[in-house]
């Protein structure tokens, strides 16, 4: 197969995609130019800069929830964003609680555990 015929291939395969789908990931492109514009130091920590990291996870999750409604592994990765979300709001205070270590473990292997069932679970891919 020569190359003019792999670049035809892709491109139908792409404008076969749901054409809202850059309508949906648009607002986890703003928020994540969002949080790189405000950049807040670690010494100005408060729940709005918990907010401004999180918010790119949860667009993600958001995303899954509208483009895939229906999927059981699509829960279960809409899980695995959340509990990352999480993990990143107690990394901004690790010391604000004792176990704080503990539910960022916690989150980053329940993210790890679900990503590895949707991975189980999801469709197998239809080959030409």
């Amino acid at each position: 197969m020569d190359a003019g015929k792999v670049g035809q291939t892709l491109k139908t395969h792409c404008s076969a995609q749901r054409p809202d789908v850059c309508r949906w990931l648009s607002p986890f492109i703003l928020s994540c130019c969002v949080y790189f514009c405000l950049w807040i130091p670690e010494d100005q920590l408060s729940w709005f800069a918990a907010l401004v990291k999180c918010l790119p996870i949860l667009c993600l999750a958001g995303f899954l929830w509208v483009m895939f409604p229906s999927g059981g592994y699509t829960r279960l990765l809409q899980g695995a964003l959340v509990c990352s979300a999480v993990g990143d709001t107690c990394l901004l205070w690790p010391e604000a609680f004792l176990p704080a270590r503990l539910v960022i473990m916690t989150t980053y292997y329940a993210a790890q555990l679900l990503i590895t069932l949707s991975a189980l679970r999801s469709p197998v891919p239809e080959t030409d």
